[in-house]
């Protein structure tokens, strides 16, 4: 009897949750971590209940009710779609108990370690991610720096022709500037490299975020906008960074004009909406989520840009930022715009984080240090 006694207790204060289940698959015994695990409580009202109703199998194995005397290896779930959603670990096998046959499940609650997983997969693909766009930078940069070289070799030597021989004949001098404006897109081009390698040069100055998403707003111009909604909240100069004027506009105006292309085959009963707003980081529509190796950072903030557009695929968002990889028509996009900005981005110490759904719409988000408020130089006024 006091072997018996410790043998109950011994099950019934177990970590693992442990029930006996009948020929017909209701619960006959189960401990006090089983209660807990399967949102009773109480050990006893599991009495009687089915197992199959209180579990969702995951894994190959069913629990089946064969004769087998090796035990069986399953996954589940306990309380699928709800706040106390667990998954766990288990494994089954046939007793005999006077005369009737029963079979034993224990389960282990694998909730963290299977969170914990999911982490470590995401992690390590953000992680070679950003080694492959890296190799891809460190070759770019390269590429582009010796084409530079010989786009201004080129513009060199139609400068010397048009001073040393004037062209007499009109065609003749349509030819050498068709080839000159060709050399300078291409010139362009290799900026935009650059700037994906992380080898352009900044000039950095304190910049209102509000102000900038304006003047590109204005850049941009009214006939571009029409019939485009603007969701633009107005917020005040207070959101300020550090950056290179020309590299920042350059940024958000290529995300701007990806989200106004998005829309522009809307169906009539989808408007076309263009969200834009600016805050701390705590309240951005994504969460921030730095990649890996990046600086700890104390200040943030975000700038949204958001559409109502067409949306892109799993497939189309893991290859938004190589270079020259464009879904538009030939001749229509570079597939540097976005390439240019996960650089530039970069080189400010920031990210890029984006969300998207097929005939929903995309949301980038670009997260950049925010300058501290002591860093802004003090306003000038008179006291009274």
């Amino acid at each position: 009897k006091e072997w018996t006694n410790r043998y109950e207790k011994l099950l019934e204060n177990a970590a693992e949750a442990i029930v006996m289940v009948d020929e017909e698959g209701r619960i006959s015994d189960a401990n006090i971590a089983a209660g807990r695990l399967f949102g009773r409580g109480r050990a006893a009202s599991l009495i009687g209940v089915k197992l199959r109703d209180k579990l969702r199998i995951t894994s190959p194995d069913k629990l089946s009710a064969d004769t087998s005397e090796l035990p069986k290896r399953f996954s589940a779930v306990v309380g699928a779609g709800t706040a106390n959603e667990r998954f766990i670990s288990g494994s089954t096998a046939e007793l005999e108990l006077q005369h009737r046959r029963y079979r034993s499940v224990i389960c282990r609650d694998i909730t963290e370690e299977t969170r914990l997983a999911k982490e470590k997969a995401e992690l390590s693909e953000q992680l070679i991610h950003s080694q492959r766009m890296e190799s891809l930078g460190i070759l770019a940069g390269g590429v582009a720096h010796d084409f530079n070289n010989y786009i201004h070799a080129i513009l060199g030597n139609i400068d010397v022709i048009n001073l040393m021989y004037p062209p007499e004949n009109a065609e003749q001098a349509r030819h050498l500037d068709k080839i000159a404006s060709i050399a300078e897109q291409a010139g362009k081009l290799t900026s935009e490299l650059l700037g994906f390698a992380r080898k352009g040069r900044y000039k950095l100055e304190n910049i209102p975020v509000p102000q900038l998403l304006h003047n590109i707003l204005e850049l941009i111009g009214p006939q571009k906008l029409q019939n485009v909604e603007v969701d633009f909240p107005e917020r005040g100069g207070d959101l300020v960074i550090s950056a290179d004027r020309i590299q920042m506009q350059q940024v958000l105006l290529n995300i701007i004009l990806n989200a106004l292309d998005a829309m522009e085959n809307n169906p009539p009963e989808r408007p076309r909406v263009l969200r834009l707003s600016c805050g701390n980081s705590a309240d951005s529509p994504l969460a921030a989520a730095p990649p890996p190796g990046s600086a700890a950072l104390t200040e943030l903030l975000y700038i949204e840009i958001g559409d109502s557009g067409c949306g892109m695929d799993d497939a189309t968002l893991k290859r938004i930022y190589e270079p020259f990889f464009t879904t538009k028509p030939v001749g229509v996009g570079t597939g540097m715009g976005l390439a240019m900005a996960y650089g530039a981005i970069g080189n400010h110490h920031g990210w890029i984080q984006v969300t998207s759904k097929v005939g929903e719409g995309t949301t980038f988000v670009v997260f950049l240090p925010r300058v501290p408020d002591k860093a802004k130089p003090p306003k000038t006024g008179n006291n009274t």
